[in-house]
């Protein structure tokens, strides 16, 4: 389940995961999904994979 219902509420969550796992990573996963940045997802279902990876990482405890 995505966790957006359109197009602009992707770009808002997608700038929101940046800001949790930082510029690095984010670049990086975008590149890795073919795209500079998320207004050039075809489908939404690339996007969601894009996102998937980060928000798993984002999500889990930070070690000290």
């Amino acid at each position: 389940m995505k966790p957006w219902k359109n197009f602009g509420e992707m770009r808002r969550v997608f700038e929101q995961m940046r800001e949790k796992v930082g510029e690095t990573r984010y670049l990086e996963e975008l590149e890795l999904a073919g795209v500079q940045n998320p207004g050039q997802f075809q489908s939404a279902s690339k996007a969601l994979a894009c996102y998937s990876r980060p928000a798993r990482i984002s999500a889990q405890p930070e070690v000290a």
